[in-house]
């Protein structure tokens, strides 16, 4: 039915317009007070003098790539933040800093802080924080990059570091350094722990009848066999070639062994060239914790216990 506006100029030159649309005729009265209004406005929503270094700094600020963002340590309101940090957290209007950023920082903090921080997305972030005082507050400057990608490429190459390449299961330095933090553990904790070399019989008349790729193929079966029987109860290390290293925390010996000949009998059911199953020997060292033993020690009498049961399969 009528509209009413009121043009405005504030202190340092920026324009606006204040519309007001009515279901009935606006009285003079009613005119009056949008003016009265729009002056109202300008003074609680002062602009900042073009070409301030208020105004340039808020520009710059904008142009980051990084989320930078100031923030009252006490009552975590946000005083700043820039377009990067909205387009991070979609904060755009949300008043607070994420309750999981910055947590704890006040006065007694250290004047800088770096952290990590996993988002419910899965997102990761690096953010640092330089804490300052600001008249009685404690004021937070935050910088913020999303490191998604370089997390999940440094978990690759940590894991490409670890794995043996043909089975996937821990290479020889993973394993041995694996081996030194359990019996550690088993030895303060005064738990059993078994060590058992294993080895596959006959790989390299395999290798030399039936080609390295069936030797390989063969590799693989005993690695999916040891893995299925132990993977949830210890851990297993190829060492090279057709031997590996199966560590078994909360074992005793025989215990290991019952479990060995589970896992032999299994790898017969792999066919190799016609008729053949594959053929394991085991041999065995459980920890006795005395002061001249090592992580090291076990394995060495382990090996020495396989290639006797070797020994003792060529015999018969």
């Amino acid at each position: 039915a009528d509209s009413a506006f009121a043009i405005y100029k504030k202190t340092n030159g920026t324009p606006g317009v204040i519309f007001y649309y009515f279901d009935r005729i606006a009285s003079d009265n009613t005119r009056e007070r949008i003016k009265k209004y729009a002056d109202l406005f300008c003074i609680l929503s002062p602009d900042a003098p073009k070409g301030s270094a208020f105004s340039v700094m808020r520009k710059g600020l904008d142009t980051f790539c990084q989320g930078f963002v100031v923030w009252n340590a006490a009552t975590r309101k946000l005083l700043y933040e820039n377009r990067a940090y909205r387009g991070l957290f979609g904060y755009k209007n949300a008043p607070y800093l994420n309750e999981k950023l910055g947590a704890g920082m006040t006065g007694r903090s250290p004047a800088t802080r770096c952290e990590e921080y996993t988002d419910a997305k899965g997102r990761c972030f690096c953010a640092t924080h330089t804490l300052s005082r600001q008249g009685s507050s404690d004021i937070v400057t935050t910088v913020i990059n999303e490191i998604t990608k370089y997390k999940q490429a440094e978990n690759k190459l940590n894991m490409m570091a670890k794995t043996d390449a043909l089975t996937g299961l821990l290479n020889r330095r993973a394993g041995l350094e694996h081996l030194k933090r359990v019996y550690k553990e088993s030895k303060d904790e005064h738990k059993p722990l078994t060590v058992c070399f294993a080895d596959i019989d006959g790989l390299k008349y395999i290798n030399d009848n039936y080609g390295h790729g069936v030797g390989d193929s063969m590799i693989r079966s005993v690695a999916d066999v040891l893995r299925k029987h132990i993977g949830r109860i210890g851990a297993v290390c190829r060492l090279g070639g057709d031997e590996f290293i199966l560590i078994l925390p909360g074992m005793n010996k025989v215990q290991a062994a019952l479990l060995t000949a589970q896992i032999d009998r299994e790898a017969k059911q792999y066919l190799v060239g016609d008729s053949e199953g594959i053929s394991m020997s085991f041999g065995f060292k459980e920890a006795e914790y005395k002061e001249e033993e090592t992580a090291d020690t076990l394995i060495s009498i382990a090996d020495i216990d396989m290639y006797r049961e070797k020994r003792r399969k060529s015999a018969n």
